[in-house]
């Protein structure tokens, strides 16, 4: 029987995560204080309801804040 999209998206999620993580604190090691990021990790044939991750050093409503900025200054 064929996995659901759910299923797959939950598999790579879980595959993914950890080394989310690791690349997280890479990340968050290399900038100086006072500094955040955002990094989002997706299949190049993403659709609606498909495996997107993401992992910040933010809070959750500060990111949305700036990213909404970001996108709206990008002509999104």
């Amino acid at each position: 029987m064929p996995i659901t999209d759910t299923q797959r998206a939950k598999r790579v999620e879980q595959m993914i995560t950890p080394e989310l993580q690791n690349l997280a604190k890479m990340i968050d090691d290399q900038l100086p204080d006072g500094w955040g990021f955002g990094l989002m990790i997706f299949e190049f044939t993403h659709e609606p309801g498909g495996p997107l991750l993401w992992v910040s050093s933010g809070q959750r409503e500060d990111m949305i804040k700036v990213m909404a900025e970001y996108i709206e200054n990008r002509g999104g």
